[in-house]
C-alpha cells in the first residue's frame, strides 16, 4: 500500500461531489428560480444563431407571416440574447469546471457547474461550497467553507472541533490522517480573523487550502461565487445541497 505524505505548501488544483438533497421550500424555490434563469441564459444565444424555418423581407424583429407562423430573426436577437448573457455572467450566474481531485467525493475532476454571486458572497454559511481565490493566485479554487469569522478551528483524529466543540461533517467526506494544527501544516493560526472564511477540501489530504499558511483563511472579498449545481456531464446533473445550520 502507497504512503500516504503530508500535504506539502505546494500548489495543486481542486473540486468535489454531491450532497443529499436540501428540503427546505424556500431553497427549492430559489433552485427553481436558477434553473429557469440558467436555461434562459444557455438557451438563448443558441435561439438566436439557429436558422430560422422561414424568413420574410425586411428586419422587424418578430414577423406575422400570413400563414400565422411566428418566426423570430436570428440577426435581430442575437445580440440581445448576447447581451443577456453576458450580464447574467458578469451579475448573477458563473459556470465553472472543476480541475482537481481536492473535493472528492463531492465534485469530481472534469464537471461543470454553476455558481451564484448575485447575495451569495453576503450570505455565506458553513459547509457552503464555494469558488473562491488565493492569494497571489488568479485561478478559482473550489473549496468548502469550514470555519467562519471569530472561531477557533481543531481537527483531532479525522473530527472538526470549533470553539472545542465537536461539529458533524454530513457530506460525504475523505477524512483527515493528520490533525490540525499539526507538524503536517504549516498554518498554526486557529483563529479565524473577521470577515474571513477557513476553507477546506471534502478530499482532506489532497487539498491545498486554509491549513497552508500561504492560503490561510480568505478574506470575503476572496470569495467569488456559491456553488449551486452541476451541469456537466448530463448523466452527474444535481444539485450541490447546503448542510448549513445557519440561517442566511
Amino acid at each position: 500500500m502507497a504512503e500516504i505524505a503530508p500535504v506539502p505548501d505546494a500548489r495543486r488544483s481542486e473540486h468535489s461531489k454531491e450532497d443529499k438533497p436540501q428540503k427546505s421550500l424556500g431553497r427549492k424555490i430559489t433552485a427553481c428560480a436558477l434553473a429557469i434563469v440558467l436555461a434562459v441564459g444557455l438557451v438563448m444565444p443558441i435561439c438566436a444563431i439557429w436558422p430560422a424555418p422561414a424568413r420574410a423581407e425586411g428586419s422587424p424583429l418578430l414577423h406575422i407571416l400570413a400563414n400565422g407562423e411566428l418566426t423570430i430573426e436570428p440577426k435581430d436577437t442575437i445580440m440581445p440574447a448576447a447581451g443577456l448573457a453576458l450580464l447574467l455572467r458578469l451579475v448573477w450566474v458563473e459556470p465553472v469546471r472543476v480541475d482537481g481531485n481536492s473535493m472528492l467525493n463531492t465534485l469530481t475532476s472534469g464537471e461543470v457547474m454553476i455558481t451564484t454571486k448575485w447575495n451569495s458572497i453576503n450570505n455565506l454559511a458553513r459547509f457552503d461550497v464555494v469558488a473562491c481565490k488565493f492569494p497571489g493566485r488568479n485561478e478559482i479554487f473550489i473549496k468548502r467553507i469550514i470555519g467562519l469569522p471569530g472561531e477557533t478551528m481543531e481537527i483531532r483524529d479525522g473530527e472538526l472541533y470549533i470553539n472545542g466543540e465537536w461539529v458533524d461533517q454530513p457530506f460525504d467526506l475523505m477524512r483527515d490522517i493528520y490533525d490540525f494544527p499539526s507538524d503536517a501544516y504549516s498554518n498554526k493560526n486557529t483563529v479565524v480573523p473577521p470577515d474571513h472564511y477557513f476553507v477546506m477540501g471534502d478530499n482532506r489530504n489532497n487539498s491545498n487550502d486554509s491549513r497552508n499558511i500561504v492560503i490561510g483563511a480568505l478574506p470575503r472579498s476572496m470569495m467569488k461565487g456559491h456553488v449551486r449545481f452541476v451541469i456537466f456531464p448530463f448523466d452527474k446533473i444535481r444539485v450541490i445541497s447546503d448542510y448549513s445550520s445557519e440561517e442566511r
